[in-house]
């Protein structure tokens, strides 16, 4: 049984260090072209880039981790299955339950590391994340412009054809009111300042002022300036909200310190314990979502390999669509008794129901 369990073993780490190489490079590519490319694209500090990607690696690896492990699985007993192997074990008298224990108790081993993962070492690096980006484009105020395209801030649309150095060319700036009228501001000329920690002054010179009124089309007004200034606020440097950004950058041990010091049943108070039972709920995911992944790859005749693909994606799919239903009713909790038991209760509904439709579906504990 030992060789048959050290083989199993075997398949499965090696389907799992090749899927998840291929995975996280994938979640890696998807971050460095939606954060970082911007950054290499205005010529960001090698510094300052590297820092970035390494503070996302770890949230990269709370996604992608449970999902290769899922995946790899489903390919090592879908494989078994399709290939003859569990049939074989059968006849030689060796249980499923022995050959599927070693798969289940390495999904636990791994939901184990990631409870520690997620509540602190997640949490630590997203915030140094935000730290470094953050500090980064308050002192380059430019990084929000590109050549040919739309920026929205504060309502107010800008529009740079070009942006050389420290300065914008071809400048549109249009600011809508509530009354309908709209200002549109050209200007042959642009720089770009800071303002203050979230904020950007942005000097137009040498341009004219339209002002048009859709209620009255033959309401127009122009003016020419030589200079005009507006303040706009960045949105990546607006300051996190508890409820947000800043609720995923405390780790476990400062939502605990920052639930102690809001009002049970407020919002802040759900959000912040929905935040703090999140993290456990995922740690479990491999483990939860393996037993029944188990159960499904046990009937895989042919085709594994596709089959378990799709099988991933299909229960990874309800299960995220769960812990997010989850995480809505949990925030919203009428009632401000016993929160934390509520908010608690309530998020760890994904694993609860995953490992009783495991066991229900479980075959695999049978004779």
């Amino acid at each position: 049984m030992q060789t048959v369990s050290r083989y199993i073993l075997g398949t499965l780490i090696g389907n799992f260090t090749v899927y998840s190489a291929v995975v996280t490079a994938l979640f890696v590519l998807n971050y460095l072209y939606q954060i970082i490319r911007p950054l290499m694209t205005h010529r960001a500090p090698a510094n300052v880039v590297l820092s970035l990607f390494l503070s996302l690696m770890p949230s990269v690896l709370s996604i992608s981790l449970p999902v290769t492990f899922v995946l790899a699985i489903m390919l090592t007993v879908g494989q078994m299955r399709e290939h003859g192997e569990i049939a074989i074990l059968n006849t030689m008298g060796v249980r499923r339950r022995s050959f599927c224990a070693p798969l289940l108790l390495v999904a636990l081993g791994i939901s184990m590391l990631m409870l520690p993962f997620n509540a602190y070492t997640v949490p630590r690096n997203y915030a140094r994340f935000r730290s470094v980006l953050t500090e980064y484009l308050t002192s380059s105020p430019l990084i929000a412009f590109s050549d040919g395209r739309f920026l929205a801030m504060d309502g107010h649309r800008v529009y740079a054809e070009r942006v050389t150095g420290d300065r914008l060319s071809g400048v549109y700036l249009f600011i809508p009111h509530d009354t309908g009228t709209t200002q549109i501001l050209t200007a042959r000329h642009a720089t770009v300042g800071r303002y203050n920690n979230a904020s950007l002054s942005l000097t137009l010179r040498d341009g004219i002022l339209r002002t048009t009124d859709p209620n009255d089309l033959d309401a127009l007004t122009l003016l020419s300036f030589a200079t005009y200034t507006v303040i706009l606020t960045h949105t990546a440097l607006k300051p996190a909200t508890p409820v947000d950004e800043s609720a995923r950058s405390m780790d476990s041990r400062r939502l605990r310190a920052a639930l102690a010091d809001v009002e049970p049943g407020s919002d802040s108070h759900r959000v912040l314990a929905s935040e703090l039972f999140l993290r456990p709920t995922l740690s479990f995911a491999p483990f939860s979502i393996s037993l029944l992944a188990v159960v499904l790859a046990l009937r895989f005749k042919r085709n594994a390999r596709s089959l378990s693909f799709v099988g991933t994606i299909a229960l990874l799919g309800v299960y995220y669509f769960l812990v997010m239903g989850c995480l809505s009713v949990a925030q919203r909790l009428p009632s401000p008794q016993d929160a934390m038991l509520l908010a608690g209760t309530v998020m760890q509904l994904p694993n609860v129901l995953f490992i009783g439709a495991g066991l229900l579906a479980g075959r695999v504990f049978r004779e």
